[in-house]
């Protein structure tokens, strides 16, 4: 302590007044709220605590908030073990909703005073970091004396506050104890799981919106540095971070604000960009560059499969190709899947079609991708998606100029290709075809393998489709019988994605394309693997990036997986408490399922099965 301080403090305890000049002016603002509010610094504050009944009103109130903010602390806690911290969670009054403290911390002063139910807010406590986070609305840091009441002159806190994507005031974090040594590390990491909470929160509230992430440096879209920002349909502004309104710093970046007020670009075509490409460049009308990533949702999901027939008429690239695809092509060290690969292959060079067949999101389209590299990358590659394809884009690009001659070229909104060059003709999603648009399909399967005999291989055509189903199902289906027929030939099975017996390698190589500083422990590898993957890669990939956003930079281990992930993708078990007692496994496994059910909701779920919250809670808490 700095004697200009002393001299102030001095002042404050004896006459009331100091002089704003030898204290920081946060600190200095604060004390002179509280001497108007008429707080002697000298007494001892008010010990104000909620009851039960309240407190569990405020909790349930904050529900949601707390369930994201649950997790951080216990991560807190462990990042900072042995330091004699306490971790604690408040609302928006500066009421503390839970907390997490080492043993020996609890008969400690600190510790008695920083209960659940207990207000911190400058008017009961005085200037304190909780209490000042909460009127300034930014991160503190209160030590010693600089807490206005003498009595709590031990005490050394950090607090961060929590902001919705409306930018509102959800929270409040708080890390105290009666040693300063470790503040500035600790309000570094008070800081960042208060960002972390935010985006998952974010993430949560904009599920029917197009989140755009964005950064002036490519390799911090991934991390917590990166803005957020949440467009609805016609690009008005629903939603954005604290970091967001940072970067874009001198834009009217604010709810309500739309793209075209922030961006030069035009709005839907930076999202077909983000869409097919996964990420871009935008620039604002300040002439600032920044790079953009589409953060997959239930909108930006669904744009996936809007009526279009996706044609990128140009010899395929890396570029290209979805990003599971290197310099060695696809990650096949799977022995069964590289043996398939070599047999389709060598179907391919004798002329038969080849048909991928495997469950949603195994990465058939990127499997036809690496067919193309590994027999004739320099064509062309076409793809239709049989799902959203329309018959009139199948007459207009293809039927019409098959009919005339074979050196017409095909015509799209992008580019052309002469139909006498050959390539190869991916035909997505087969078995989603509907009646309308199959005769034109086998009209031009039929044209293009016309000549697949011939000693010239420049001109031919191959044919590779996908199919969520076996041929043999698709024959015995009488729309799609013809088309079966057309396409029969050899058949490559793609497994499960936790089937693959490369899943390390792949969880390694996903990781690392998404986040260079990030990357996956054994066992953290291992819980992934173990994990229900119903959408196989396009869940995986979200659930890996969610990962980068909210898990520290370095090593991820087995429980940051449980803890960022939680419990809907591992599988509902019963807690560790109950193990081993039939009867309690039982329970425990209904109050889990119906936890999640309920959306993780414990007040929902206690009404549902007629049990106190406390009961719920004590099951769930480690979900």
């Amino acid at each position: 302590m700095n004697s200009s301080f002393s001299k102030a403090r001095s002042s404050l305890e004896l006459t009331g007044h100091f002089s704003h000049d030898d204290v920081a002016q946060p600190i200095a603002d604060s004390w002179e709220r509280c001497v108007n509010l008429g707080l002697n610094p000298n007494s001892s504050p008010d010990q104000n605590v909620l009851s039960n009944r309240e407190l569990n009103l405020r909790r349930e109130k904050l529900e949601r908030v707390h369930m994201l903010a649950r997790p951080e602390l216990e991560l807190l806690s462990s990042q900072i073990a042995g330091s004699n911290y306490l971790i604690a969670f408040a609302d928006t009054e500066g009421i503390v909703l839970d907390q997490i403290m080492d043993n020996e911390f609890k008969n400690s002063i600190c510790g008695k005073s920083i209960i659940p139910g207990s207000i911190w807010s400058e008017e009961v406590r005085g200037t304190n970091a909780l209490g000042l986070s909460l009127h300034t609305g930014e991160s503190s840091k209160v030590t010693g004396l600089e807490h206005y009441f003498s009595a709590q002159a031990k005490v050394s806190c950090v607090a961060a506050p929590i902001y919705n994507s409306r930018q509102e005031l959800v929270g409040l974090l708080d890390a105290s104890s009666e040693i300063a040594a470790r503040q500035n590390h600790t309000n570094v990491l008070v800081n960042m799981a208060a960002s972390n909470i935010e985006n998952r929160l974010f993430i949560e509230e904009n599920t029917d919106s197009f989140i755009i992430l964005l950064h002036p440096r490519q390799e911090y879209l991934a991390t917590q540095s990166a803005g957020m920002i949440a467009f609805n349909h016609d690009g008005k502004v629903l939603g954005i971070n604290r970091r967001a309104i940072e970067i874009l710093a001198g834009m009217n970046a604010s709810i309500g604000s739309h793209f075209s007020d922030l961006f030069h670009e035009n709005y839907p075509l930076i999202l077909d960009k983000l869409v097919k490409n996964g990420e871009t460049k935008i620039t604002d009308w300040l002439q600032s560059v920044y790079f953009a990533r589409l953060v997959i949702n239930h909108s930006s999901s669904n744009m996936l499969k809007r009526d279009q027939v996706l044609l990128p008429i140009e010899p395929i690239s890396q570029n290209h190709v979805a990003n599971l695809i290197d310099d060695k092509g696809f990650i096949f060290d799977d022995e069964a899947l590289q043996y398939n690969m070599k047999l389709a292959s060598k179907s391919i060079q004798v002329g038969s079609t080849v048909v991928i067949q495997g469950e949603f999101g195994t990465g058939k389209k990127i499997v036809a991708q690496d067919l193309h590299r590994r027999t004739h990358r320099q064509k062309a590659f076409i793809s239709i998606d049989c799902e959203t394809a329309s018959l009139d884009s199948i007459n207009a690009h293809f039927i019409a100029n098959i009919q005339s001659s074979p050196g017409n070229i095909i015509e799209t909104s992008s580019t052309s290709y002469k139909l006498e060059c050959g390539g190869t003709l991916f035909l997505d999603k087969i078995d989603c075809a509907s009646s309308d648009i199959t005769s034109s399909l086998n009209t031009l399967i039929d044209n293009l393998l016309q000549n697949r005999d011939q000693e010239q291989n420049d001109s031919k055509w191959v044919v590779i489709s996908s199919s969520t189903l076996p041929v043999s199902s698709l024959i015995d289906n009488d729309r799609l019988r013809g088309l079966a027929d057309r396409l029969f030939g050899f058949e490559l099975v793609l497994p499960q994605l936790n089937k693959r017996t490369d899943f390390h390698k792949l969880a390694l190589s996903l990781m690392k394309k998404i986040s260079p500083q990030h990357t996956l422990n054994k066992s953290a590898i291992d819980s992934l693997q173990a994990m229900s993957w119903e959408n196989n890669f396009h869940s995986f990939d979200q659930q890996l990036r969610l990962l980068a956003v909210h898990a520290p930079e370095g090593i991820i281990n087995e429980d940051q997986i449980f803890r960022v992930l939680g419990p809907k993708k591992t599988g509902t078990q019963f807690c560790q408490q109950c193990a081993g007692h039939a009867i309690k496994e039982s329970l425990c496994l209904e109050i889990r399922t119906t936890f999640q059910n309920c959306n993780y909701n414990v007040a929902l779920t206690a009404r549902q099965l007629g049990l106190s919250r406390n009961t719920i809670y004590l099951h769930t808490k480690n979900t």
